[in-house]
């Protein structure tokens, strides 16, 4: 087992049993000036943006839903498969399941731990995902957040572990709070 992905720190371990389920994106960078993603542009971000997982036989099923402010609905539905790695996975969404780029889980909250009100322990509270260009970064949560000392102790959490992972500073500075 190795990381190919030089300079990421992802997980050791993973339960997908325990990352299984719904998680609300609380925080993301903004996409680059000029791109177009899945949550939209900097000047119009998708919010309200929850990312649903199911374990299959040989995949995991990924359904992410995001509305914008005018309540336009946009659904993106695809495919993870796991890696030799535990904390990267492989993920396609239609109609090119078969193009799949890196997942890369760089933290999780521990499943055992209540972390200061967010969810049940029963499974992962909070995950932060990254990618191998190092353009996406996701701060994704079993329960919405909307309280502001949550809110800044998380920002806290995402830049430190983004530095860690080799985010530079100029897109550590793309941070968007996703509207709940």
């Amino acid at each position: 087992m190795g990381n190919k992905l030089t300079g990421f720190q992802p997980v050791q371990s993973l339960d997908l049993e325990s990352y299984m389920g719904k998680w609300y994106e609380i925080i993301r960078l903004h996409p680059a000036p000029g791109a177009i993603s899945f949550e939209g542009t900097a000047e119009k971000p998708y919010n309200y943006v929850t990312a649903d997982y199911t374990l299959g036989d040989k995949n995991i099923k990924v359904v992410n839903t995001a509305r914008n402010f005018q309540g336009q609905v946009k659904i993106a539905k695809g495919i993870a498969v796991t890696t030799e790695d535990p904390g990267i996975l492989k993920v396609g969404f239609e109609p090119f399941t078969f193009i799949k780029g890196n997942y890369i889980i760089l933290w999780l909250s521990p499943s055992d731990v209540n972390f200061r009100g967010f969810g049940q322990p029963t499974k992962y509270q909070l995950a932060i995902v990254g990618s191998k260009n190092r353009q996406h970064l996701w701060l994704l949560s079993r329960t919405k957040v909307t309280d502001e000392q949550q809110i800044e102790q998380l920002k806290t959490i995402f830049t430190t572990i983004g530095r860690n992972n080799g985010y530079s500073q100029d897109v550590l500075n793309r941070i968007y709070i996703v509207k709940q």
